[in-house]
């Protein structure tokens, strides 16, 4: 956090989970501390929480922003060999039936959301490790920058017997091409920084003495399109507000939490939103592109069937 420059932000700050800071350019850099009681950015219920507590004072701070104010997010790690491994397992048997567990399911999965619903431009850099609900975090963002040298990203819940949720797979297939989503999601296959920029998981590789320079560049550089709120926010929500959607739907599949506990503030104002009725994203342009896209591949299945069957290959 110290080398961007960012000022703490005490209220979207938590101590040895996530700190929350701003750039005298706009930028709001969001550094998972890697702190001795969670050394891995793992995915418990205190940094679940850490993280919508991040996000909600970010959304606070941008309403009170005066017009035209330059803004991004940088999302990054105080740890030198994880971005974020995932979750934590030992943690979620232990909590089986409790009513925290209850509360992680409300809070984990929808924090993937957060940076896709942001109206301002998001970057991350993927430092070390990101495995699991590492990389669907790192996904969420707009722009990726990865370290060249070491590190990998992986969904490896297929090589430790997790089925991956529908709305999870979305998020990655949103992210990247067809054959990447494959390889990531169906064969476990774990992508270094150099592989990554090729499949166009990421943008750019880069050592790891560049990366964050690179990646605080970036994030100055878009803080000037996240000027314009409405109008960000109508480009992110017509591209990718769909995996948002799905997520939330996902999650709170009758409009309200699992747990007792009251949900942060602003995943409630995006559940009423999205889920609630107020603000669906079916008819924006992302789903209409998918429906279509999908018609065109039945139709094309279908003629292949149909061919076989009379004799001959179609050349469709």
């Amino acid at each position: 956090m110290e080398q961007t420059g960012a000022k703490i932000i005490p209220e979207g700050t938590t101590p040895n989970e996530i700190l929350l800071g701003r750039t005298d350019g706009g930028v709001f850099v969001m550094s998972m501390a890697a702190s001795p009681t969670n050394k891995e950015n793992r995915w418990t219920l205190e940094f679940s929480k850490a993280v919508h507590k991040a996000f909600d004072c970010i959304e606070d701070t941008l309403a009170a922003d005066p017009p035209g104010t330059p803004a991004s997010l940088l999302t990054i790690s105080e740890s030198e060999k994880f971005y974020s491994n995932g979750i934590d397992p030992a943690w979620n048997n232990k909590m089986a039936g409790t009513d925290e567990l209850a509360q992680w399911n409300d809070l984990t999965m929808t924090s993937f959301a957060r940076p896709i619903l942001l109206p301002i431009p998001t970057v991350t850099a993927i430092n070390g490790h990101a495995f699991g609900a590492g990389m669907m975090h790192a996904l969420g963002h707009d722009h990726r920058l990865q370290k060249k040298e070491r590190g990998y990203q992986c969904a490896i819940e297929v090589q430790i017997g997790i089925k991956t949720p529908s709305p999870e797979l979305t998020l990655f297939r949103h992210s990247m091409s067809a054959s990447a989503f494959y390889e990531t999601c169906v064969l476990g296959k774990r992508w270094s920084g150099d592989e990554a920029e090729k499949a166009g998981i990421v943008s750019k590789s880069l050592p790891g003495a560049e990366l964050l320079p690179e990646a605080l560049k970036t994030a100055t550089q878009l803080a000037q399109l996240g000027k314009n709120r409405d109008t960000m926010r109508y480009y992110k929500m017509e591209t990718k507000g769909f995996v948002a959607e799905e997520i939330l739907n996902w999650e709170f599949a009758n409009g309200k939490a699992k747990s007792v506990q009251k949900l942060p503030k602003g995943l409630q104002a995006h559940l009423d939103n999205l889920v609630n009725g107020k603000e669906k994203t079916t008819q924006r342009w992302a789903q209409r592109y998918s429906d279509f896209e999908n018609a065109k591949e039945k139709r094309r299945l279908y003629s292949e069937a149909l061919g076989r069957n009379r004799g001959y290959g179609s050349k469709l």
